[in-house]
């Protein structure tokens, strides 16, 4: 086994990612703006799908007790033709 290692195949702090310098800095800021690039797309994506999922059942629930009906038309009167 390597010395650099210790038991159960943990790696030292010695080996760990650098966290110090320009290359950390650089590290980090890709980290974060891939994560918030991901986080924006979701909240962008999930209306998009979640909305029908809502809306049309919502609509069956409104045309089964009739709130939101339409009046009816206008009964026409004879003699009278439609231009």
């Amino acid at each position: 086994m390597p010395a650099a290692r210790v038991a159960y195949g943990h790696w030292t702090q010695r080996e760990a990612v650098n966290t110090e310098g320009p290359l950390a800095l650089l590290w980090v800021g890709l980290g974060l703006g891939a994560f918030y690039v991901a986080l924006i797309w979701i909240n962008t994506l999930l209306p998009m799908f979640l909305t029908p999922l809502f809306i049309i059942p919502l609509t069956w629930v409104l045309d089964r007790f009739g709130i939101g009906e339409r009046p009816s038309p206008a009964p026409e009167v004879k003699g009278q033709t439609r231009p």
